[in-house]
């Protein structure tokens, strides 16, 4: 239940996200040899991980597929 409760919540900022990254992503076809870098910053336990997530599936769901999660490394 926590689990929709944080999807539920999560869902206007994502479909947000979604939104503007594919506007990055209309803008960056007409210059192809660019790519698009999409940060998350925050503090440990803020929900970076369940953002990009929730943004990827999204995307997925929207067509996009040349989308990856880089996790920092220590």
């Amino acid at each position: 239940m926590a689990k929709d409760l944080v999807a539920n919540t999560l869902d206007g900022p994502i479909l947000d996200l979604a939104r503007r990254v594919e506007k990055l992503l209309l803008r960056q076809a007409r210059h192809p040899r660019q790519r698009i870098l999409v940060a998350l910053a925050g503090v440990p336990g803020s929900g970076k991980s369940t953002v990009s997530q929730a943004l990827i599936a999204e995307l997925t769901a929207r067509g996009v597929r040349d989308v990856v999660v880089v996790p920092m490394v220590r």
